[in-house]
């Protein structure tokens, strides 16, 4: 059975299944719009759903890190973990992260890149990794945050 889009809903109801498109635009009442969809492993599927995409093209907010020129941001504490991430406003993120941290947080470093140099530090220090973007406090990553204040 093929998978169907996010978009389109499954539903079963007297012990058959249905499929209904469901676009982004709702009706006056502010519910989903479900349009009967063919069954999805049926030939008439994928013309239909094309059909119904370009009648109800799907809108989509632009994600914040896409608008912008975005920073690399070295957000920890004098001990403990480090996270490497990027934002376009590193002290928004900074307040964000300290919400939900015990002990203080700080920037401590930036330098402007997006999600290829961001990858980068986090490949260059994949073996310091704790858990997703945290990072072991080792000599090579105080090195190069030392680097990035230098400049």
């Amino acid at each position: 059975m093929r998978r169907a889009p996010a978009y389109v809903s499954r539903k079963t109801a007297k012990g058959r299944v249905y499929y209904y498109f469901c676009p982004p635009n709702r009706s006056a009442s502010g519910r989903p719009i479900y349009i009967p969809l063919p069954d999805i492993d049926s030939p008439e599927f994928s013309p239909e759903l094309a059909r119904l995409n370009a009648l109800h093209p799907r809108v989509r907010k632009t994600p914040e890190w896409s608008v912008g020129a975005s920073m690399i941001y070295f957000i920890g504490s004098d001990i403990g973990a480090i996270k490497i991430g990027r934002a376009i406003r590193p002290k928004v993120r900074l307040r964000q992260l300290q919400s939900g941290s015990p002990i203080p947080l700080m920037i401590l470093a930036t330098t402007p890149g997006g999600v290829d140099e961001e990858k980068a530090y986090h490949d260059r220090f994949r073996k310091q990794r704790i858990r997703g973007e945290w990072f072991e406090r080792s000599a090579e990553l105080l090195a190069e945050i030392r680097r990035l204040n230098e400049t």
